[in-house]
């Protein structure tokens, strides 16, 4: 397997033909200032005690803590929370499952009220980028729409993951289904995987 990186707007991204991605993205005002400056506290934080030039291990371990960071603050229910109301819900989940099937396989979803989760595996010539450019950009002009509010919806860069493994996908099938129930959210039926068979 060849794996690239790609470096988005502030994050690098990892990818390879026929890999299988977690990701989450977020409405543009889910963290406020005071939680995005927590967020770099804790990364610079972290990444001075690994002095000189981090291991790859090591740069994976503080992503690792910066992602349960960065979801306990997203968990916390800051900012306007849309995907609150179920009719916006249901257009994200609709959205994101359009051409399941067609372009890429959607493993495992998760409409948060602030932000998504999702488990994907983009088809041949189809790339994550695009793929994640397209929910958000068809959801943008819908919400929108809806809201009457024409404003930014979403934050510009995503966060993805490549998963290197059967236990690794089962791990995050796993940690997007059950994020509902890690938030406090009862009853949320904006979240599921599909079934093995």
């Amino acid at each position: 397997m060849h794996i690239y990186r790609r470096q988005g707007a502030f994050l690098p991204h990892w990818t390879a033909d026929g890999a299988t991605y977690s990701v989450t993205f977020r409405l543009a005002d889910a963290l406020p200032l005071h939680a995005r400056q927590q967020l770099k506290r804790i990364r610079d934080e972290t990444t001075r005690t690994i002095a000189g030039n981090p291991s790859m291990r090591e740069r994976i371990d503080i992503a690792r803590i910066m992602h349960r960071r960065f979801d306990d603050l997203l968990n916390a229910g800051n900012g306007s929370c849309i995907f609150n109301d179920p009719t916006l819900a249901d257009l994200m989940l609709q959205t994101m499952s359009h051409f399941d099937g067609v372009r890429f396989s959607l493993l495992a979803w998760a409409v948060m009220p602030n932000h998504v989760h999702a488990v994907i595996r983009p088809f041949r010539d189809c790339s994550l980028p695009s793929i994640i450019h397209g929910w958000k950009s068809f959801s943008s002009h819908m919400i929108g729409r809806r809201t009457g509010n024409g404003g930014r919806v979403w934050q510009s860069e995503y966060f993805d993951h490549l998963i290197r493994g059967p236990e690794e996908l089962h791990q995050s099938i796993e940690y997007v289904v059950s994020n509902p129930i890690v938030a406090g959210l009862v009853n949320w039926r904006w979240a599921g995987k599909k079934s093995a068979g």
